[in-house]
Parts: structure tokens; sequence; C-alpha cells
């Protein structure tokens, strides 16, 4: 009975061992996110970082819900890919390197102001944003589904400086990857 009972208790702590492994193992996965996906925020938002092509960082990005209250938060409003209003001339559109995606508003180097259109053309299910100012960093974010090949929605942000940055991105649902990456620089109305 012996050797039994102690072939059990040698079971349950190899079992114990492994299973403290594995949430080690988590953890640190975890931890790696946040810590890359920190950096990666910081690049964006001011750094030296410049994407070109179908560059992909294997990051990921929560999608912000909408907030009216004076928060930091951002969103944009989806519209399902009806365009409304008047689209900056075809010469100041972006696109990426891959033609996927094509940014049409806003132009580079427009000033943006809450409640104004982000619209473009994709080639891919949805596309994601990140907008960001110079001075505290992330002020929206969000996703957008591309319908007829368009995509469309109404920002929604407070910045906090004058400058700052816009991306636009296919999320790659197979490994992560943000591919087909469209940054311009953007100026806001304080």
């Amino acid at each position: 009975m012996k050797k039994r009972s102690k072939r059990k208790s040698l079971a349950t702590r190899k079992f114990l061992a492994l299973a403290g492994l594995i949430l080690l193992a988590a953890l640190g996965g975890i931890l790696y996110l946040v810590l890359h996906h920190t950096n990666s925020m910081n690049l964006a938002s001011g750094g030296q970082y410049t994407a070109k092509g179908s560059t992909s960082k294997p990051t990921s990005h929560q999608v912000t819900p909408t907030s009216n209250n004076g928060s930091n938060e951002g969103g944009v409003v989806d519209k399902n890919g009806q365009t409304t209003g008047n689209l900056p001339p075809a010469a100041q559109w972006v696109s990426s390197s891959s033609g996927n995606i094509t940014l049409q508003q806003p132009s580079p180097n427009a000033v943006v102001r809450s409640g104004d259109s982000l619209s473009g053309l994709a080639k891919v299910s949805n596309v994601q944003f990140i907008l960001s100012d110079s001075s505290v960093g992330l002020i929206a974010q969000g996703n957008l589904n591309v319908v007829n090949g368009k995509f469309d929605g109404i920002l929604q942000f407070t910045p906090h400086s004058n400058s700052g940055k816009l991306e636009v991105y296919y999320p790659n649902p197979n490994n992560g990857a943000e591919e087909d990456i469209i940054e311009i620089n953007v100026s806001f109305s304080t």
C-alpha cells in the first residue's frame, strides 16, 4: 500500500510542477504582450517608427468603446461602408504598398477634429485604426467593417496636443500581425 501511495504522491507532485510551469509560461506571455504593446504604442505616438508597405507588427489592440464623457477615450461610429461628404482629391489618398487598403480621408497633414470621417477602400474584411497625439499617445482606436470594398466611420476623440499620427491597418486573424499599415501625420484643432 505504501508503494502505491508514494506513486500517487509523486504523480501529484509532477502534475503540480507541470501546472506551475504552464501558469508561469502563460504569465510570461501576457507580460511580454503588455510590454510589447506599450513599446509599439510609444513608438507610434511620437517615436521614430515609420511603417512602410506591408510591415507586420505582431501586436493586437482592443477596440475602445466610444465615449462622450470628456475622457481621452475615443473611438469611431461605424457607418458600414457608407461614405458621406466630400472626399479629398484622389491624388491625396494614401495606399498600402500592396494596395489592399487605401485611406481616402483624412489626408496626410490634415487638421482632424472629433466628428470627422475616417474612410477609404479595402480589399480585406475589416480595418483597424489607432489615433495618437504627441502629448498623451493613444486617444482613439477602433475597428471598421469593410462593406462593398469601402470602410467609413466618424472619429470621436479628445486631443491633448496639436499634432499626432493616424495608423490604419489590417489585423490578420491568422497570426495577429498588423498588415498593410498606412501611417500619416495629422494635426488637431484644440
